[in-house]
């Protein structure tokens, strides 16, 4: 019984699945966003040297990725030909050029760029 009400309390309270709760989780979500763009815009400008070993190396120009196209959202390769603060101008392989969000795609080949600290797990 003892054990149980240490599990418990160190469980913390359970919170209601809400708007209010939703709502908060896309606050965090955003805010840890912007932090890894702040970083990895600092890296391109060269102000900043290294990556944190929980964060994945960062796209740039010439990588090949997998994107959902803007307009047919329909999962496409591509080369991306340029990088901006939250989006990434690629060239999809069947669709031509075009816009697309930087949370929309990822590497062709996601263990280049996984984190350090993941690889080595």
């Amino acid at each position: 019984r003892l054990e149980w009400s240490v599990i418990k309390s160190s469980l913390g309270r359970p919170r209601r699945f809400s708007k209010r709760f939703i709502q908060e989780e896309r606050d965090k979500l955003k805010q840890y966003r912007e932090s890894v763009r702040k970083h990895y815009a600092e890296l391109r400008a060269g102000v900043k040297e290294g990556l944190p070993t929980d964060l994945a190396r960062p796209l740039s120009v010439g990588n090949r990725v997998i994107a959902i196209h803007p307009k047919t959202r329909e999962i496409c390769d591509g080369k991306i030909l340029s990088v901006d603060h939250n989006k990434c101008n690629i060239l999809f392989d069947e669709l031509g050029v075009d816009v697309v969000m930087d949370i929309d795609c990822m590497p062709l080949n996601p263990l280049e760029y996984m984190p350090e600290g993941l690889r080595r797990q």
